[in-house]
């Protein structure tokens, strides 16, 4: 299980691993080419790749095929966002398992039943109950077989009305529930939030986060407060060194 212990050892460097979200196969193998460590994918991507808005058409059989290709044509870790039904204990379980068989090394579960995808538009988020979460998280561990299976805990307390103390207490106890790491998005306006909470979170476990604050000058102040990887969305017309971290790349 080469590349889950290659996630697990991302998240816990001291500098802010990279992972770039592919959509299919292809744009995986290109981020592998161009020298990235990690990919990010999403229910939501692949339905996009597919030619559709709703996530709903992108149905779980077809969101594996996808994923599985992704692992199976290339050698570095790969995360999952179940961004579509992720309120069922069964699909939790049933989805840890397989994505174990295909290695893909990383799942992450959200507690927001809803959640837009842009991330420079307002949102409203309304967080399922801690409980039941907690829940659904200890579902996926139990059902992992891959022992360095990472299981993401999205946090969509800072997406709604909630404070960065809300998010905080919740973050606590998803990971004595067993989640791996914390996944955070934030769009531009609550940027600001996201490093207050990385600040106070103080690196009590792995912190994912998404954000609209763009590659430069975010990059300095994501290691500053203790952030263990970042995600980017890239535009396809940017160029990218070979290093494995953007020469130049934004949220798209």
């Amino acid at each position: 299980m080469e590349k889950s212990a290659a996630l697990q050892a991302q998240l816990k460097s001291t500098s802010p691993a990279f992972l770039v979200e592919a959509h299919n196969s292809l744009s995986a193998k290109i981020l592998e080419d161009i020298g990235f460590k990690g990919i990010w994918t999403s229910c939501r991507g692949i339905s996009g790749a597919l030619g559709s808005t709703c996530l709903d058409e992108a149905t779980s059989p077809r969101v594996l095929d996808e994923a599985g290709l992704m692992a199976m044509i290339t050698r570095i870790p790969i995360v999952l966002d179940d961004n579509t039904k992720n309120g069922e204990l069964d699909h939790v379980r049933c989805l840890a398992r397989k994505l174990c068989r295909l290695e893909t090394v990383g799942l992450c579960i959200e507690d927001t039943p809803y959640l837009q995808c842009e991330l420079d538009s307002p949102r409203r988020a309304i967080n399922c109950a801690c409980e039941e979460f907690c829940g659904r998280i200890k579902a996926a561990k139990d059902d992992q077989t891959d022992r360095d299976f990472c299981v993401v805990a999205g946090l969509g307390s800072l997406a709604g009305s909630a404070s960065i103390s809300d998010a905080l207490f919740r973050s606590e106890a998803y990971c004595e529930a067993g989640a791996d790491a914390i996944f955070l998005r934030s769009n531009a306006n609550e940027t600001d939030a996201l490093f207050a909470f990385a600040e106070k979170w103080a690196n009590r476990a792995p912190l994912i986060v998404m954000s609209a604050a763009g590659y430069q000058p975010a990059i300095a102040k994501f290691e500053e407060v203790g952030v263990s990887a970042v995600i980017w969305l890239p535009k396809w017309d940017l160029t990218h060194s070979r290093s494995g971290v953007p020469s130049e790349i934004g949220i798209g």
